[in-house]
């Protein structure tokens, strides 16, 4: 975030550009708690799904490692992202998972569905996930 106020508020003044374009904008600055990931050769994310759950009070570092556990064990050819946000909701957490097709984002929400860790989330959430779907138009990765 720091990049965009940097130089003269030029950095800020094409992000405006770039949002006048965009129906809907949203900035949120978050920790990520998940270790650093390699991209798997040949690995190209087209489809980005956020899941936004709210843990039940005093329960949002139990349901961050218990994410991040579960995040290790579910198979998929992409990468599990959880993170924390600095502002905002405390308890709010986000798990973004990037993919290659919306085919290879509906086969890990069936695996994850059929999780018999799906009670122990729901036993650690104040009300129900939120989730988000999009199409990545651009990725600057090395």
């Amino acid at each position: 975030m720091d990049g965009l106020v940097a130089d003269d508020m030029a950095g800020l003044a094409t992000w405006d550009e770039l949002s006048a374009m965009c129906d809907q904008v949203n900035n949120s600055v978050s920790r990520i708690v998940s270790p650093a990931w390699t991209p798997l050769e040949g690995f190209v994310p087209k489809i980005v799904s956020r899941t936004f759950l709210t843990a039940k009070p005093g329960k949002a570092r139990e349901l961050t490692e218990f994410l991040l556990e579960w995040s290790e064990e579910i198979d998929i050819r992409g990468n599990t992202i959880v993170s924390v946000s600095l502002g905002g909701q405390i308890s709010a957490i986000r798990v973004s998972r990037l993919v290659e097709s919306l085919q290879a984002l509906e086969d890990l929400n069936g695996q994850i569905g059929a999780s018999p860790r799906v009670q122990q989330l729901t036993e650690l959430i104040s009300e129900p996930a939120i989730r988000s779907v999009a199409r990545i138009i651009y990725l600057n990765q090395p």
